[in-house]
């Protein structure tokens, strides 16, 4: 766009037809220059001079004869310019002389005839059958003017690319926000896709097996196998064998009591009956006085006795308890004596 405007400054100040130059060595100006020409003479007339002076009415002549050569030019910006330049210059004077001073006397007329020609003139764009433009002959200008529309050209095959290429960053910035979601659908779609792979092994496997057996079949190598008794649950259990453990524990207490009992008879230094004291004294006592238990003793005695009762009874019924709960049901147990009472009966 810089480049662009550019050009376009450095074309208007070009003149598009090329000089032409005189007999006698001066430049020729081209009717839209000399038109421009004639109209800044006009205004700087019209300052000096009344309207029907020969001056004015030559340069107005001139001025619409070139006007219809060359159709309208519209210069409302460089008479806009030349206005506010007088305008500025009109201030300044005031400022220094009065009012009658020839040189405020004569700013205040271009003025004011300035001021007549913009407010005459038609503020249209020149039409596209102007001369000078339409029919170009200076190479400078035609130079400049083919880089000006390759320039153009490139402005707007550039504004194509930048659509474009905002089509495609909205695309890129709707897949970046679509991405959460795609991950979550690869994911659920790859566990999907080992699932039915594992499946698909299975199958392989099952069907390789099948073919296996198939042809086992066929070539009379495969055994069948026929289940005819099935099996049954044992009535008891193979370990631990709870009697012989009952049995050795109890003939190891015994054996046990006896044992100690006798260590510690052996070991004692007690007297007890007619051996002990002989043993000794190493003669015959002369005599051996029994002992004769009293009231309190024979009381002791009986309580000793109930209380050897109690435990023997309770010691049964612990075993019993043991019997039912840790080898076999009473029940059961009461059963299988009967059956063995009948086998033996009917032997």
């Amino acid at each position: 766009d810089d480049r662009k405007f550019y050009l376009e400054g450095q074309l208007g100040q070009i003149n598009p037809l090329t000089p032409t130059m005189g007999e006698s060595g001066q430049q020729i100006l081209d009717p839209v220059t000399q038109l421009k020409t004639l109209r800044s003479q006009y205004i700087s007339a019209t300052s000096k001079y009344s309207p029907d002076h020969p001056d004015v009415v030559r340069l107005r002549r001139q001025i619409e004869g070139l006007e219809k050569e060359t159709g309208s030019v519209n210069s409302s910006t460089e008479q806009a310019k030349e206005l506010a330049a007088l305008r500025t210059e009109l201030a300044a004077a005031r400022e220094k002389y009065s009012a009658e001073h020839p040189d405020v006397i004569r700013l205040a007329k271009a003025v004011a005839a300035q001021e007549e020609g913009l407010q005459n003139l038609k503020n249209k764009p020149a039409p596209e059958s102007e001369v000078a433009k339409n029919n170009p002959d200076n190479p400078a200008y035609l130079t400049m003017q083919a880089q000006l529309a390759g320039i153009k050209s490139e402005v707007q095959s550039l504004k194509v690319q930048r659509e474009q290429l905002k089509t495609k960053l909205t695309d890129y910035e709707k897949r970046l926000q679509q991405t959460p979601d795609v991950e979550r659908k690869y994911l659920v779609l790859n566990r999907d896709y080992e699932n039915s792979v594992r499946r698909y092994q299975e199958l392989t496997a099952k069907q390789n097996v099948a073919e296996v057996g198939q042809e086992l079949e066929k070539e009379r190598k495969g055994e069948r196998f026929s289940l005819i008794d099935p099996p049954q649950l044992p009535e008891k259990p193979m370990t631990p064998n709870r009697p012989a453990i009952i049995i050795l524990g109890f003939f190891l207490s015994i054996g046990s009591s006896l044992g100690f009992a006798t260590v510690a008879e052996s070991m004692g230094s007690s007297v007890r009956g007619v051996r002990g004291v002989m043993n000794v004294l190493e003669f015959p006592p002369l005599s051996v006085i029994p002992y004769l238990p009293n009231s309190e003793d024979l009381a002791k005695a009986g309580n000793t006795r109930k209380i050897i009762i109690a435990f023997v009874a309770s010691g049964f019924v612990l075993l019993v308890l043991l019997v039912h709960f840790l080898w076999t049901p009473l029940d059961v147990l009461w059963f299988k004596g009967l059956r063995k009472v009948d086998t033996v009966i009917g032997g």
